[in-house]
């Protein structure tokens, strides 16, 4: 049998150790699965949140709205991350989910979700502390938008997703496809398509990357590192 939930329960042992009782108490949830294509809309801002949304398979985004229209990606999901962990605590949606590249998403109900924690203290830590990264991840992107210069915005940003998709095993960390176009990346990093691609052609004449279209390669991590100035520690990856 295919356990269509196998990556979220990747990444939850990653942020603390799961039994088999638990983890076949995770795939034990009623789930549908919904495949959508790039620059689907999955769930509204605003929204009744009736599913707890985990990407099983490809790319999504997180997204808020201005009053006028004008979006701030608020992430990079990949394979395993939950997608609204609100979901399981508050009434209605803060934030948007826009599918990336053929994304495959389960949906699966709240109220389940909160008596599957209730009866696994080692599933409720392991939630807490991914819900603690994410918010670590947020922190940390506020301080990106507000206190690092365009370039540096940039150079992190490539720095954590290298990092964090080399941790899940899906991709080396020298060389990658990143599924945001330059708008989405101007979406996510407060920039414009414009400044987006001035700032990858310095990084580029320095020496730092390679690209062609969405295709990366890091030629010099450490110097990229320094130029967005990124630790990963607030990733909390090991």
């Amino acid at each position: 049998m295919i356990k269509i939930l196998s990556p979220f329960v990747d990444q939850l042992g990653s942020y603390g150790p799961l039994n088999e009782r638990d983890k076949a108490a995770i795939f034990s949830l009623p789930v549908s699965v919904r495949t959508f294509d790039r620059e689907t809309q999955v769930a509204r801002q605003g929204d009744i949140d009736s599913s707890f949304l985990v990407l099983v398979e490809g790319f999504a985004t997180r997204q808020k709205l201005t009053g006028s229209g004008r979006r701030q990606l608020l992430s990079l999901d990949v394979q395993g991350d939950p997608l609204n962990l609100s979901a399981l605590f508050l009434p209605s949606a803060d934030h948007g989910v826009l599918a990336l590249a053929n994304a495959k998403i389960a949906f699966v109900p709240p109220q389940l979700v909160i008596e599957l924690l209730n009866a696994h203290p080692s599933i409720m830590h392991a939630f807490f502390k991914l819900a603690s990264v994410d918010a670590s991840m947020t922190r940390e992107a506020v301080l990106n938008h507000g206190q690092r210069d365009a370039l540096a915005r940039l150079a992190h940003f490539l720095c954590q997703y290298a990092a964090r998709m080399e941790a899940r095993g899906l991709t080396s960390q020298d060389e990658f496809k990143l599924p945001f176009s330059q708008g989405q990346l101007g979406d996510a990093t407060g920039l414009t398509a414009v400044h987006v691609n001035r700032m990858l052609s310095r990084l580029v004449d320095a020496g730092l990357i390679t690209h062609k279209g969405r295709s990366f390669k890091i030629l010099n991590i450490a110097a990229l590192r320094r130029a967005g100035d990124f630790k990963e520690e607030y990733l909390f990856l090991k």
